[in-house]
């Protein structure tokens, strides 16, 4: 760790001989590593963290599909849903629901809201417990029943001030009289972002199979699997079909891992945004690298004194990736506070198309990430300054002084504006 410590207040005391090559490097290498950490938070907020239900790869999502609607995702009618449901084995649970939107009324103000209708499944299907008060109970599924609401966090904070005494108490929704029996945990999440849960209570109700407007989650009884709970459901939905075939007919039902219905439409878009992030990282990386071999060619005369005096290039490998790993963390380190401003941004604008946006910030994980990507990219800049001081370049100039630069550190020059434009070439396509 000491020899570490001096190679990095070598490597400092080196550049801040060129503040003005280090303060570019440092610069642009904060634009892509501020890009990268921004990106990756929402990529890892949004797609990547775990969901907050109970064994999640036993989570299905059931949808209908129909060609002319692009294939599977759609909607499905609540009598269909109802005997796919009562039909299938390998389904332990499964719960309806859907989304509407409200108004939440109490003695201070009307509010819109997003209420999540769902049976009274719902909960134990997702493996979530009330964080306060009670779950649903399936006697509030009839319809007629006494209407009673589960709030959410947000919800409960932002409106009730994160009132205890809120369980039993009234409040109106969509002009109806609701008890408050619940309030969901911080981490409760689901997609559309519901304000409160509400029984949907249509169950026993007649409802056309026409009618599409409902979806359901489903939990895989043990010894399941996707392929043969999907075969199931198909071979239950073609018998419905036989018995209902005009609202049935060339239509088919679906079983998604929950994962891929909570990442959503737009993961295949940020995927493809951080790969482009990335190639800008990359870009920025090769740009740099080519600043610290020009630099090392005007460095021949003091390195080829220090290989002769007995320095091997493994002796001067610490200090080219010393000062690789120094502008690379400064850089991290500004990258690190423009992401915080980037992140807050890219929530703002398209908060509405993100899944899980109160999950984006830079946290540890996102922090971890900025850190190893830093550490990298300062191996990457360090290490072809490395290549051109190869010990019999360092012979020949000390004999030519300090003149000139040999035609290999040109070629390495040429070879890296190359790969740098070819990237920005790719980035644009």
């Amino acid at each position: 760790m000491g020899g570490l410590g001096k190679e990095l207040k070598v490597a400092a005391r080196s550049l801040g001989s060129s503040p003005g090559l280090a303060i570019l490097a440092i610069l642009t290498l904060a634009l892509g590593i501020g890009a990268n950490t921004a990106i990756f938070s929402v990529v890892f907020g949004s797609l990547l963290a775990p969901l907050p239900y109970a064994d999640v790869d036993r989570l299905v999502w059931l949808s209908d599909g129909h060609e002319r609607f692009g294939g599977a995702g759609v909607d499905q009618s609540l009598p269909n849903l109802e005997d796919l449901r009562a039909g299938s084995h390998l389904l332990a649970a499964a719960a309806i629901y859907n989304r509407e939107n409200g108004n939440l009324s109490t003695a201070e103000r009307p509010e819109r809201v997003l209420v999540l209708r769902v049976t009274s499944e719902m909960l134990g299907v997702l493996g979530v417990v009330p964080r306060l008060g009670r779950d649903f109970v399936a006697e509030e599924d009839l319809a007629g029943s006494a209407r009673v609401a589960i709030l959410t966090d947000g919800i409960w904070r932002a409106r009730f001030g994160s009132d205890p005494d809120v369980i039993g108490r009234t409040v109106n929704v969509n002009a109806g009289p609701a008890e408050v029996v619940g309030v969901l945990p911080p981490e409760f999440f689901f997609p559309g972002d519901p304000d409160i849960l509400m029984p949907l209570q249509h169950v026993g109700a007649e409802h056309s199979r026409g009618t599409r407007m409902y979806n359901a989650v489903g939990r895989l009884a043990p010894g399941a699997d996707l392929p043969a709970v999907r075969e199931e459901l198909q071979t239950l939905f073609e018998r419905l079909v036989e018995e209902y075939p005009e609202p049935n007919d060339d239509w088919f039902t679906w079983a998604d891992p929950m994962k891929d219905f909570v990442a959503g439409r737009n993961r295949g878009s940020l995927y493809l945004l951080g790969g482009g992030v990335a190639l800008v990282l990359l870009i920025a990386c090769v740009n740099v690298a080519n600043l610290l071999v020009v630099r090392a060619e005007r460095r021949h005369r003091e390195l080829a004194v220090r290989y002769a005096l007995g320095a091997s290039r493994r002796n001067l490998l610490p200090h080219f990736l010393g000062e690789g790993v120094m502008l690379s963390l400064a850089g991290g380190a500004l990258g690190t506070l423009t992401a915080y401003g980037g992140v807050e941004v890219l929530v703002a604008l398209y908060r509405d198309s993100l899944q899980r946006p109160d999950q984006i910030a830079l946290n540890g994980t996102v922090l971890a990430f900025t850190l190893v990507t830093s550490l990298a990219v300062g191996f990457f800049v360090g290490f072809f300054p490395m290549l051109r001081a190869r010990p019999v370049d360092l012979q020949g100039s000390l004999k030519e002084g300090a003149r000139g630069s040999s035609g290999r550190g040109s070629r390495m020059g040429s070879a890296l504006v190359m790969a740098e434009v070819s990237l920005a070439v790719l980035l644009v396509v």
